[in-house]
């Protein structure tokens, strides 16, 4: 590794930080935890846990998803995706989300493995996702 000195990595810190956004317009380290029923209500619900990068309206996220089903099992994974959030007027926005998720196991008969992708459009008054994938 080449030894640099105080000077020069002053220098080259001030050169990064000049590429960055304003400070007003970077939310880092948002840990987002979501609880939501699935579908019928029957089928379960699911939960994640994610941190996600906020820049103006453009967001990047990654986390992990838990479904839990009904008779106790759970399936487990790893999400990460794209949002961008559009305003469209007082109080009225679009956010449209895409990504990648990966199921990594599970337990009892709920034991998948597989992956996939996610599209999902969202507005002031509700939205969803439709989620797309296959198991190994």
């Amino acid at each position: 590794m080449k030894d640099y000195s105080s000077a020069a990595l002053r220098r080259r810190r001030h050169q990064l930080m000049r590429t960055l956004p304003p400070i007003e317009q970077v939310i880092r380290g948002s840990l987002i935890e979501t609880y939501k029923r699935c579908g019928r209500p029957r089928d379960g619900w699911a939960s994640q846990s994610a941190q996600a990068e906020i820049v103006g309206g453009d967001i990047t996220s990654r986390g992990y998803i838990w479904n839990h089903h009904m008779n106790g099992d759970v399936t487990y994974g790893y999400v990460e995706g794209t949002a961008k959030v559009t305003p469209k007027g007082p109080g009225a926005f679009e956010t449209v989300a895409q990504g990648k998720f990966k199921l990594t196991g599970g337990t009892g008969k709920h034991d998948i493995k597989g992956s996939g992708a996610y599209n999902c459009t969202f507005t002031q008054s509700g939205g969803g996702c439709d989620w797309q994938g296959e198991t190994e």
